[in-house]
């Protein structure tokens, strides 16, 4: 299989995470500013601009007076742009300009009629003009209209716009520091876990195990520490057993070998005469290590998934019975008994690897003829359960005291907690669990209610037709 990475390039490579979040964080805010700004700006100006233009036609309210009169005299208005309509307007205009200073933009002005058509004046959007109605006898008769403007127009208005404007920058100026402040603070909060959890990792690469990472609980940043605690926990538990199995093979392997080099010197030596029974003891030996080496292979290339399996439907019945004959004077020597339930033949067929499933249950039967007592039963019973069949091997003791999960351990030795005789290497019931996941199983240990151990199997079911 070939494998690539993928590599992610920053835009800004050499600052730190806390400088890019917060000039992240100071874009964003300065983008909304500026958004903002155009925004009011912009609403700012035309409302402004039509707060103008309404001034300017609320000042001719008082000087409308001739267009009035010339809408009285036919109730109705002239023809459009007629001479009258002219005359009536400039009269408008004069009388204003007489009586009053404010200058207005009379060029643009334009006369509507009451339903908005045009009159006199330059053409303008109604849709878009300010309008200031005309009044005559509590009806409207007409309308004045002035067109959007261009710009703010010179003088006070475009003062009080530049005055407005400046206001409103030199706030966006101090909320854009403010803004910038913040993003330090709050960049300087957000990096501050995760440069602990980069100094944890780099202890832990250095070989520190004991990691404290103190952060507050309830975010992701919290869960991320306590999965970087548990990886050291995991790592240490892990060197922990690696130390331990390395010790538990070479004690394992010292023995016989410790066996084998006093007997050689002594037969070397003439201390021992060479004799079928020393030979004998030598072939023991080397059995022994023979039987360890298997154990250990098969053990490996189970856990490491090299292990093949030639998957078939088994008959569980057929199998124990002829793990019972295998064992027959080994159970004999002890006095154990089996017992087997009445089983339908549903119960007992497993989707299994023949070999390996003989293999499992000559390790089962082993342990119980190596530590059960003198006398002591065993007891088969198998069940289905959906799609899987659950079968189990419970002995009526001695028991044990501990946690029986723990006889699974690789190399697990009696002498420390078992209240059984020693014996064996304690690799039979690891191989019994990684050859039972191998089968995408499940296998648990649990006291019995016979006084002794219970080991019950969670198998896949083999052909449900059979029966």
């Amino acid at each position: 299989m070939v494998g690539y990475t993928q590599t992610m390039t920053s835009p800004l490579p050499h600052l730190s995470l806390r400088a890019k979040l917060a000039l992240a964080f100071f874009a964003a805010n300065l983008t909304l500013l500026g958004l903002v700004y155009l925004v009011t700006q912009y609403r700012f100006n035309n409302d402004f601009s039509e707060l103008v233009l309404q001034q300017d036609l609320r000042a001719l309210d008082q000087h409308t007076q001739p267009l009035i009169e010339l809408y009285a005299k036919r109730s109705a208005w002239p023809p459009p742009r007629s001479m009258e309509l002219r005359e009536a307007v400039r009269e408008m205009v004069m009388s204003y300009r007489a009586s009053e200073t404010r200058s207005l933009r009379l060029r643009r002005l334009s006369l509507l009629d009451q339903d908005g058509k045009h009159l006199i004046g330059p053409l303008a959007q109604a849709d878009r003009s300010v309008t200031h109605e005309l009044i005559m006898n509590q009806q409207t008769i007409g309308f004045l209209a002035l067109p959007p403007l261009p710009s703010i127009p010179s003088g006070i208005e475009h003062a009080f716009v530049q005055q407005q404007n400046q206001t409103f920058l030199m706030a966006m100026l101090a909320t854009g520091l403010i803004a910038f402040g913040f993003a330090l603070w709050f960049s300087a909060r957000f990096v501050a876990p995760i440069r602990l959890i980069g100094r944890a990792l780099t202890q832990l690469t250095a070989g520190e195990r004991n990691l404290q990472l103190n952060l507050p609980e309830g975010n992701e940043l919290s869960k991320l520490a306590a999965q970087v605690h548990t990886l050291a926990r995991n790592l240490q538990l892990h060197e922990q057993a690696q130390e331990r199995w390395i010790a538990d093979i070479a004690h394992e392997l010292r023995t016989p070998l410790t066996v084998l080099l006093g007997e050689t010197e002594a037969l070397l030596d003439g201390i021992r005469p060479l004799s079928n029974e020393s030979i004998e003891s030598l072939h023991q030996e080397v059995k022994h290590l023979d039987y360890l080496v298997s154990d250990l292979y098969d053990l490996s290339a189970a856990e490491s998934g090299a292990i093949l399996l030639a998957k078939k439907d088994c008959a569980l019945d057929q199998h124990l019975a002829r793990a019972a004959s295998r064992h027959q004077q080994g159970l004999a020597n002890r006095g154990l008994s089996m017992e087997t339930a009445a089983l339908s033949p549903r119960a007992t067929m497993l989707f299994a690897d023949s070999d390996r499933l003989d293999q499992i249950l000559d390790n089962l039967i082993s342990n119980s003829i190596r530590y059960c007592s003198q006398g002591a039963t065993l007891r088969w019973a198998s069940q289905t359960d959906g799609h899987h069949v659950v079968w189990s091997l419970e002995d009526s003791g001695p028991g044990f005291e501990g946690d029986p999960e723990q006889l699974f351990e690789r190399l697990y030795r009696a002498d420390r907690s078992r209240n059984r005789v020693l014996g064996g290497a304690g690799l039979g019931l690891a191989i019994v669990k990684s050859l039972t996941q191998a089968h995408t199983a499940e296998v648990n240990a649990s006291h019995s209610s016979m006084g002794g151990l219970k080991f019950t199997f969670r198998w896949p079911q083999g052909d449900r037709s059979s029966s």
